[in-house]
């Protein structure tokens, strides 16, 4: 091919864009995608639990159980056993339990 049958396809190409207008969808298009889509798609699980926690009053109270059930493990706790309390008042809050340190060090 020629240099001008490149140049005389290339213009023809061009010119064939000149009575072109640009598309332009129907009014409403988006709204009646996204309402056909969530039409056809039914709504699984996790939506469904996500939509039932979202209510203000199942949250509220799942939290005021969540807050019970840690009050009443923290009071029904035994007391800590307090080592060396009379003789120095810097080991108060020392354990009777062996450390993470002595269960890890194997001894010689």
């Amino acid at each position: 091919m020629s240099n001008k049958q490149l140049n005389k396809i290339v213009e023809e190409s061009l010119h064939s864009l000149d009575g072109c207008k640009r598309a332009e969808a129907p009014p409403f298009l988006y709204t009646r995608i996204v309402s056909r889509s969530a039409a056809d798609s039914q709504p699984n699980l996790w939506i469904r639990l996500g939509a039932i926690l979202s209510r203000p009053v199942v949250a509220i109270s799942c939290i005021l159980i969540v807050l019970a059930v840690n009050f009443m493990v923290v009071k029904s706790a035994p007391q800590p056993l307090l080592v060396n309390q009379q003789n120095d008042p810097g080991e108060e809050l020392a354990f009777g339990l062996p450390s993470l340190i002595d269960l890890v060090t194997p001894e010689p």
